[in-house]
């Protein structure tokens, strides 16, 4: 079954919920811009994404909980660009530049002929 996955966190887009956070942007707002499912946890969220990165956290979320994280939030963390996507998908679109070659090479290798 195809199932909706919201993009990946990205460095730009913890770096930005941090700075919003930092300024007293409303929580809930920052919340949907990452498209995360709970405003109490995106500390978790944002300590989590750091840890997966094998970076250390900014000292603020150190200590937060993970455990407070849903599971779907936690694969989302941990998910990287260079990692197989976790669920079945199908390419509805392919950019005219994303694939080299002409349009006939481009269809053999969406459709697999």
């Amino acid at each position: 079954a195809l199932e909706s996955f919201p993009p990946l966190l990205s460095h730009q887009s913890i770096a930005g919920a941090m700075e919003a956070l930092a300024r007293g942007k409303d929580v809930q707002q920052v919340k949907n811009k990452l498209l995360h499912d709970d405003a109490l946890s995106l500390g978790a969220l944002i300590r989590l994404w750091y840890d997966s990165s094998g970076v250390v956290p900014p000292p603020e979320y150190a200590n937060e909980d993970i455990a407070t994280l849903s599971m779907a939030a936690e694969r989302r963390a941990r998910l990287r660009f260079r990692d197989p996507v976790p669920f079945p998908f199908i390419v509805e679109e392919v950019p005219p530049d994303a694939i080299p070659g002409g349009s006939k090479e481009k269809r053999s290798l969406l459709v697999g002929r």
